[in-house]
């Protein structure tokens, strides 16, 4: 339900996000997913303020763009013939023009900066998760010490005190597996999850949508949230 309500609001900004651009000597009417490079982009600082690809200004007037989310500057930078450069995830301020596509998607700066973040490298565990493989192993480390102290114990019992009949070492040896079995905690990544899904249940009531589990406590394990300007 998570997802296909993700999926639904995607699809919806998706289509509200508009773009005019001329391809083939005709202006049309594409979504930012459609934009291919070499289509001259229409762009202005009221309804297509966002830029969603890398290009080069052609022409425009009183063009300045907000870079602050790339270089931490909050002042606007002027567009013109000595700077053309238009980067994707930046902002038009004001005034309005075209510009050449020459990048978009994973090739374009945003695009590269995105999955320099979240498509490299494998993703770490959330915090609770580590500690839950911390607490498992060391529960693991545990059983195997009692179940071996057991079979010793058991050994020593059986064969040395009551010289009973060597048979009985496979019945010691499955009891004593049998207490190995059950000092492993195969049922805490099943609650864990199950408490996860209530809370993004909670949330949701909340209209806080969690697309993922692990944001939940995630976030929970948050101290210090940073933010710059």
């Amino acid at each position: 339900k998570r997802e296909r309500m993700f999926e639904a609001l995607t699809k919806r900004l998706a289509q509200s996000n508009k773009r005019f651009i001329i391809r083939g000597g005709k202006q049309i009417e594409v979504t930012d997913q459609e934009i291919c490079v070499g289509d001259i982009l229409s762009f202005n600082s009221h309804m297509a303020a966002i830029i969603s690809c890398d290009g080069i200004f052609l022409s425009g007037k009183d063009v300045k763009t907000d870079e602050s989310a790339l270089t931490g500057e909050p002042e606007p930078i002027a567009k013109d013939s000595e700077h053309p450069f238009m980067i994707s995830g930046t902002t038009v301020n004001s005034g309005s023009g075209t510009m050449l596509v020459v990048a978009v998607g994973d090739y374009s700066i945003a695009g590269k900066i995105k999955k320099s973040v979240y498509g490299q490298g494998e993703a770490e565990p959330s915090p609770l998760y580590g500690k839950l493989d911390k607490m498992a192993n060391n529960i693991g480390k545990v059983g195997i010490v009692c179940a071996s102290t057991a079979f010793v114990a058991m050994c020593a019992w059986t064969f040395g005190v009551h010289k009973r009949d060597p048979a009985e070492l496979l019945d010691i040896f499955l009891v004593t597996l049998g207490v190995l079995a059950c000092a492993i905690p195969e049922g805490l990544p099943l609650a864990l999850v199950i408490a996860l899904a209530l809370t993004s249940n909670k949330m949701t009531k909340e209209s806080n949508l969690v697309k993922t589990l692990n944001s939940c406590e995630t976030m929970g394990s948050a101290t210090t949230i940073c933010t710059d300007k």
